[in-house]
């Protein structure tokens, strides 16, 4: 089986016997993004390509069941899980990026780690709106969130 599979299934296998409240702890509204990531890194993805997979597979859900505020605590525990793919992935740097001249690198790295970290503060917004039953505020975020990968990907996807 492909190791990033393994990988990926490890990650959402142990975001799931996490309790509602451990992933609360995590995420709470001091931003703590990389709340217990030390003993999640195992289960982290190893590459970009796969945890903007992720990324974009929470994004999907979140997105379907948006609408639905009977769902909103698995709303903002699938957002717990992107704040985390989220930053992850700013342990990676995009292809496009290592492919531009040395002297370019740093300010286009500097740049995609805006972005998301822009993502991660929309990201605990929507949780928050989830959290509180917010479904109006929340789908406005989606929007802009939505608007931000777009950007994202235009700048830096290959």
């Amino acid at each position: 089986m492909n190791k990033s599979i393994v990988m990926a299934a490890l990650c959402l296998a142990g975001l799931a016997a996490q309790s509602a409240s451990a992933q609360t702890t995590a995420l709470s509204s001091n931003g703590a993004v990389d709340i217990q990531r030390k003993a999640l890194d195992t289960a982290l993805p190893s590459t970009l390509a796969n945890t903007m997979k992720a990324m974009g597979n929470d994004m999907k859900a979140i997105t379907a069941q948006a609408n639905n505020s009977q769902s909103n605590t698995s709303s903002a525990q699938l957002t717990d899980h992107f704040l985390l793919m989220a930053q992850h992935s700013k342990d990676f740097t995009p292809d496009s990026i290592t492919s531009l001249p040395s002297s370019e690198q740093a300010a286009a790295k500097t740049d995609y780690d805006s972005m998301l970290d822009q993502q991660i503060e929309l990201g605990k917004r929507l949780k928050d709106d989830f959290t509180a039953n917010n479904n109006t505020d929340a789908l406005n975020i989606l929007t802009q969130m939505s608007s931000l990968k777009r950007k994202g990907h235009d700048a830096y996807k290959p």
